[in-house]
């Protein structure tokens, strides 16, 4: 299950180098390897960017640090991969499904997901107690070979009735669905061809709604900004984004960014469209593991099992990874934003024989100034 890889065990399916490329596309593969490589090596940033430029093909130093910021994220999603696989086998069992979906797990978001059904199944769980009822093998020909089972022949005290069995069958048939290599390359075949098709539905919470309402009827009674409530406030800095609705591949940064941050206030809820082929592609892929020799009621029952798991896990699997490559876009589009900013400030030739204003904006304060002479003295200043 382990593989050495910069220097530590790594349990992920996915490379360090494969993260890194996949928010950097502009870099080549070579170059992403020999980046990764000499990151293992402990190398420093200004180390890399004087000495190695060749080695690394003379990429830029923004793309050098950011690709330092992800190769760091690799790591630690892979160690907290590492965590919860070691979790998974405290109880000696071997359960192949849920390992390999873990290790397909790609963000911290995801993994913490994952924890929490690992969390549910250690508390005797329907997974956990099929297994334990020895319905792995059933649940394996099920799925494999296309063999339907008679649930009375599998009673016992766990699962008593045959409709037991048979939904502690299907709760193994999905994870096992998961962990297929056909359907992990289906999720990443659409994680890559879909963000266009994929749409957000942004509105104010219910609160908020309240607060639109009450500032619609009485809109004199707050009209200055000393006098609004830190709710008014939120409400009118996140206006813009009450009935919005883009595709994510069209989403600007700051709107990501902007998005996430109100409804991480509870100001705004937002809510995902997807395409209703991901539904047919998923059903046929997971026919394809029975082959053509299952029998009908077998591929009915199968069927039932795919339709579920989409409903319940794949769906918003997607949905997750595609809205946390935006979100991890933005804030790496914000991170560069600010030091363009800072780097045209930083060359910005002395003034001389002038006075000068500094002026700071603030929503909630108010602004603040300060002024200073053409010698450098403080002639005013709001703080």
């Amino acid at each position: 299950m382990e593989r050495s890889q910069i220097g530590m065990s790594w349990y992920a399916t996915w490379s360090a180098e494969d993260y890194v490329k996949e928010f950097l596309p502009s870099l080549s593969y070579n170059q992403t390897r020999n980046i990764v490589a000499l990151f293992d090596q402990n190398c420093s940033l200004p180390f890399i960017a004087r000495y190695k430029t060749n080695h690394i093909g003379n990429a830029p130093v923004e793309k050098l640090r950011q690709a330092y910021e992800l190769f760091k994220e690799a790591k630690s999603i892979n160690e907290k991969i590492g965590s919860l696989l070691k979790s998974i086998s405290k109880d000696g069992k071997n359960e192949e499904a849920l390992t390999e979906i873990v290790r397909q797990a790609k963000s911290v978001e995801e993994i913490n997901d994952i924890r929490a059904d690992v969390g549910a199944t250690r508390q005797n769980a329907l997974k956990k107690r099929a297994a334990d009822a020895g319905l792995q093998t059933v649940a394996k020909t099920c799925l494999g070979v296309g063999q339907m089972f008679d649930g009375n022949l599998f009673t016992c005290t766990e699962f008593p009735t045959a409709e037991s069995v048979r939904d502690a069958v299907g709760a193994l048939i999905r994870q096992m669905i998961l962990a297929k290599p056909s359907i992990k390359n289906l999720l990443e075949r659409i994680e890559q061809r879909d963000p266009s098709r994929v749409f957000v539905t942004v509105n104010a919470n219910a609160s908020t709604q309240r607060l639109a309402k009450q500032e619609k009827a009485q809109p004199s009674a707050s009209s200055t900004s000393s006098q609004r409530t830190s709710s008014q406030r939120e409400y009118l800095n996140f206006s813009h984004y009450f009935k919005f609705r883009s595709s994510i591949s069209s989403l600007k940064p700051h709107q990501v960014m902007a998005i996430n941050r109100g409804v991480k206030r509870k100001v705004l809820k937002k809510q995902f469209t997807v395409p209703q082929s991901w539904l047919s592609e998923f059903l046929a892929e997971t026919a394809k593991l029975m082959g053509k020799s299952g029998c009908s009621e077998a591929k009915a029952f199968v069927a039932s099992c795919s339709k579920v798991c989409y409903t319940k896990v794949v769906r918003a699997r997607l949905v997750n990874r595609l809205w946390n490559k935006a979100s991890k876009r933005a804030r790496m589009h914000a991170v560069d934003c600010f030091a363009t900013n800072l780097e045209s400030l930083l060359l910005t030739a002395p003034v001389k024989g002038h006075c000068i204003i500094g002026v700071d904006p603030g929503f909630v304060n108010g602004c603040k100034y300060a002024m200073i002479s053409a010698q450098g003295m403080q002639l005013s200043a709001r703080f």
